[in-house]
């Protein structure tokens, strides 16, 4: 990949398409060039539902973000996520062989390749090892052994699967549309390099991207990712408590809920009413804020709550003292930041993407995370490899190269 190349990041969720399109400028910057958005359709908690449907939206927005750019896009990076997605731990022991006992890159992958050697469900396939730590000779919190010298080297990974059947049916559609995977990367991944801060992830932080659909929570500690999770809850849920509360289409209760929702009833500030259109050849009608709230704050109390005891499950809730990290379509909700912190009682922010040149306003908020992440995680891979971009493995995304087998076989 040259200076004058691109990379793109597609987010295929249940409410939202994002496709996004990133360069490298002379200043080894990253910059945004376009960005396209289509409604979501066919798809449900981050799996395929109607594989025709689905591509014409992940059509659309390459066709947008196309349009903005003035580029023609053939290969993306693909974000997954879902129910489908699962992690585990896992520990690996070699020796080390060399007579001078000096810990080698062969070594490193022997150790985690040892690590990664667990059985794996049938419906599953491994996409990504992510070594925790490193420990030599009983000696911990090794970031980097190569070039130490030691006898036994230990390691601590985690490792992350996906559902074979719901990543086929993702490959599908991208193909569908007329376009190559160039990577598969787990959204919280690509997410957390767009929205969350090093000294967070450092000092330990939780990560909480509410999509249309579903909700992936993922712990990161000493800069490590530790727990990964997924919720079937999401900001559709509100929306159809409001179209039904409000006797309303769920078109119209989304752009409701964007314009003049609130997460609870006591953090409202601009109390008034709204003209809510009926369903058919209804005519419109006012209704109070407050009656819009009073749909909307049961519903979000439950997702909170959902979402606390996921993190309590990880057992590493008292190790993030940074907080909760709000990101996804439904965290732009008025007043959700300080309800959330009042029900998990930490710091709480909303992450939106970190700011790159080129950004919108369309890219400056949290639904363009995924993208903008997949994006910046390629470009980041590329500088610090020392080039651009090379065909075949990499550090960051060299679980792609085991998918091949199998997919070469479906297409």
């Amino acid at each position: 990949m040259g200076k004058n190349n691109f990379v793109v990041g597609l987010d295929v969720g249940t409410s939202k398409v994002s496709a996004c399109i990133g360069q490298l400028n002379d200043n080894d910057q990253i910059q945004i060039i376009g960005i396209g958005q289509a409604v979501s359709e066919g798809v449900k908690q981050g799996m395929i539902t109607d594989l025709e449907r689905a591509t014409k939206a992940v059509s659309k927005a390459i066709e947008e973000a196309e349009k903005i750019s003035g580029v023609d896009i053939s290969e993306v990076s693909l974000g997954v996520g879902g129910s489908h997605i699962k992690s585990q731990h896992s520990r690996g022991v070699i020796a080390i062989s060399r007579t001078d006992k000096e810990i080698t890159p062969k070594d490193v992958e022997r150790v985690i390749d040892q690590a990664r050697a667990i059985p794996v469900p049938l419906e599953q396939e491994v996409i990504d090892v992510l070594p925790q730590r490193y420990i030599i000779d009983d000696q911990d919190g090794i970031v980097d052994p190569i070039g130490m010298s030691g006898i036994r080297l230990e390691t601590e990974v985690l490792i992350i699967s996906g559902g074979v059947a719901a990543i086929q049916n993702m490959v599908k559609v991208v193909n569908k549309a007329g376009l190559r995977i160039k990577d598969l990367v787990v959204g919280s991944l690509a997410v957390s390099s767009s929205v969350l801060l090093k000294d967070e992830k450092e000092l330990g932080v939780a990560l909480v991207d509410i999509g249309g659909g579903k909700t992936d929570i993922a712990v990161f500690i000493e800069g490590n990712i530790r727990y990964l999770g997924s919720l079937p809850v999401g900001g559709e849920l509100i929306s159809k408590d409001i179209a039904f509360g409000l006797r309303t289409s769920f078109k119209e209760a989304e752009e409701i809920k964007k314009e003049y929702g609130w997460a609870k009833r006591d953090l409202i500030t601009n109390a008034g009413e709204i003209s809510v259109t009926g369903i058919g050849r209804r005519e419109a009608r006012k209704v109070p804020v407050e009656a819009l709230v009073e749909i909307i704050e049961p519903r979000m109390e439950e997702i909170l709550n959902i979402i606390n005891k996921e993190i309590q499950k990880s057992n590493l809730a008292e190790l993030i003292p940074s907080g909760l990290i709000l990101t996804g379509g439904a965290s732009q909700l008025r007043g959700l930041e300080q309800y959330a912190e009042q029900v998990f009682g930490m710091p709480t922010r909303i992450g939106a993407p970190q700011e790159m040149l080129g950004m919108s306003s369309q890219s400056q908020n949290s639904g363009a995370a995924l993208s903008m992440g997949l994006v910046q995680l390629s470009l980041q891979e590329a500088m610090e490899s020392g080039h651009y971009y090379k065909k075949g493995k990499t550090k960051l995304f060299e679980p792609i190269e085991r998918w091949k087998h199998w997919l070469e076989d479906i297409f």
